[in-house]
């Protein structure tokens, strides 16, 4: 980890050495454009992991893979 952060300490003091302003070429509506559909997927993916996760644990305790006498199976989900 020290070395890693004698690297990260040499980058910072060679770059400190010769700095170049930052020059933006986007708006700053197109920035945040660009943050938002970055956001969006971040979302969107998240949300397909869940719902993945779900779906497994779902399958996992459906009644149909529970073979126990008294279970009735909730409405809306077919026997098996």
């Amino acid at each position: 980890m020290a070395a890693l952060e004698n690297d990260i300490m040499e980058l910072i003091e060679m770059h400190n050495d010769k700095p170049k302003p930052i020059k933006w070429t986007k708006s700053a509506d197109e920035i945040l454009n660009s943050v938002k559909r970055f956001c969006l997927r971040v979302d969107e993916t998240l949300l397909n992991e869940l719902k993945s996760q779900y779906t497994n644990v779902f399958l996992y305790f459906h009644p149909c893979r529970i073979k126990h006498p008294t279970i009735d199976h909730p409405a809306g989900i077919p026997h098996c």
